[in-house]
């Protein structure tokens, strides 16, 4: 039984047919972004334990470890060395790519613009989708965070409660939910948090250079942030998605009472436990779609 359930409110149907040039300027801005990132030291390599599947989807190992496609979750109920979220560096840079190309499509089919005249409106369009891209991976990521947190929460209370509290696909749903649920006032924040939180204004300097932006361009009208959103949504295709369709189920129903307001609270970086000492934005790590060791 379905207790909420995110629907975009704008139908979307991406061709992902763009030009020659487009598709050169996608590549060229997304080489150039991550590139600089990586010189700042903000993509950082590290090492999981061999054992760990990271090219399985939609799966747990373990019983604790959450693999998406773009992400690992290692809970630090699992192992306080490792604990952290592992973003896949292969596999986002090949979607992201993707998903551009379809941004590109969406905003000539919809009359938005009919054809892009210059470099300067093809960067902006770039830079919105890879905020709104990253923003909500990050988000996601950070769902599968709160829960562990309640975890431990209720432990204080009931000590016969253990992790994980909810099954793989009930929490896949719940985090898919948040993520798109959030509606930043800026979006800039939101890349700052996927990155975690640090060299905030080298971070917005590599944007803006990236991108060529003034400042009052680093934020984006809600409609149009909706419509990036509802992108999102058909690239993924999360409407017929058995495991990421974003909805809140029966079987999740009970900690809901406790979700808002941890959720809240994370979203603003607050603690919530003790212990780790270290909050989510802090581990922060990247791994190679292939393997699980450092590139």
């Amino acid at each position: 039984m379905i207790i909420e359930e995110w629907t975009p409110k704008a139908k979307v149907i991406l061709s992902y047919e763009i030009t020659e040039r487009e598709n050169t300027l996608i590549k060229d801005y997304l080489r150039k972004f991550s590139r600089s990132l990586e010189s700042l030291g903000l993509i950082r390599f590290k090492k999981l334990p061999e054992d760990i599947p990271v090219q399985v989807y939609s799966a747990r190992y373990q019983r604790m470890i959450a693999i998406d496609p773009f992400l690992v979750y290692v809970p630090y109920h699992y192992d306080e060395e490792f604990w952290g979220v592992y973003y896949k560096y292969n596999w986002i840079m090949r979607d992201l790519e993707e998903f551009l190309r379809g941004v590109l499509s969406m905003y000539k089919t919809r009359s938005i613009v009919k054809t892009f005249e210059s470099i300067n409106e093809v960067s902006r369009v770039l830079y919105k989708a890879v905020a709104v891209y990253l923003s909500h991976i990050y988000h996601h990521a950070l769902a599968h965070n709160v829960l562990e947190d309640i975890a431990s929460i209720l432990k204080n209370y009931v000590p016969e409660i253990s992790y994980p509290i909810t099954k793989a696909a009930p929490e896949e749903r719940l985090c898919e939910y948040a993520a798109f649920t959030v509606s930043p006032p800026r979006t800039i924040n939101r890349i700052l948090d996927f990155l975690g939180k640090i060299h905030t204004q080298e971070v917005i300097n590599i944007i803006r250079h990236t991108f060529g932006l003034r400042a009052n361009e680093l934020n984006i009208p809600i409609g149009e942030y909706e419509l990036l959103k509802a992108a999102l949504y058909a690239h993924w295709d999360r409407a017929n998605d058995r495991i990421y369709k974003p909805e809140i189920v029966e079987d999740i129903k009970y900690i809901l009472p406790m979700w808002r307001p941890i959720w809240a609270v994370h979203r603003f970086s607050w603690k919530t436990v003790e212990d780790p000492k270290e909050e989510l934005w802090d581990r922060i790590f990247w791994i190679t779609e292939s393997s699980s060791q450092e590139a």
